[in-house]
């Protein structure tokens, strides 16, 4: 019975909830950012909220402290985040983090609204919806937590490389530097 007893309780300690990892979850955008671009150094992260800590007993989570860090990495990866004075300000709220209860694959979609704020206007300058998805398999890893807690970092990974995309579409130029060329190829 002791055994028993010790074995039900290492199984169950094996496989208490983690958080996710904020290194895995760092995006990087599929376009390419112009070496000139207004985005660079121009922003900074100023509100992030709507995530859940994890509790070990229950679920993997992503909290608003992990979720920043790695939004803040993402940015600082592409050389977009502000060391001073930013001429914008993003906010995130993590609108939804849809997990699925028990299964072999774990598919988890992400739901983040991201806002940008022009600091001297005070307009919008970006206000999206980015939802994502990302499905980690038994061959991730044989423990259901742990396959979790791998989904939820690859679908807030992959949301913020569509929101790196959607960012540099808008603000870096990245869509005029598209039409400029376009031009001058007709010309």
């Amino acid at each position: 019975m002791k055994y028993l007893l010790i074995l039900c309780s290492a199984i169950w300690l094996s496989a208490c909830a983690t958080a996710a990892k904020v290194d895995s979850m760092i995006g990087a955008p599929t376009v390419q950012m112009p070496a000139m671009s207004p985005l660079k150094g121009s922003v900074q992260v100023t509100n992030v909220s709507g995530g859940r800590d994890t509790n070990p007993l229950w679920t993997s989570q992503v909290g608003n402290a992990d979720f920043q860090q790695a939004l803040e990495k993402s940015l600082t990866a592409q050389g977009i985040l502000a060391s001073g004075n930013a001429k914008y300000r993003l906010e995130a709220a993590l609108v939804e983090l849809k997990q699925p209860l028990v299964g072999f694959d774990m598919k988890v979609t992400s739901t983040v609204r991201y806002r940008v704020t022009d600091v001297s206007t005070g307009r919008m300058a970006f206000d999206q919806t980015v939802t994502a998805d990302y499905t980690a398999t038994v061959g991730d890893a044989f423990v259901a937590v742990e396959r979790l807690r791998l989904a939820n970092e690859g679908s807030i990974k992959s949301n913020l490389s569509k929101f790196l995309d959607q960012l540099i579409g808008s603000l870096g130029n990245g869509a005029m530097a598209l039409n400029v060329l376009r031009i001058e190829l007709v010309s």
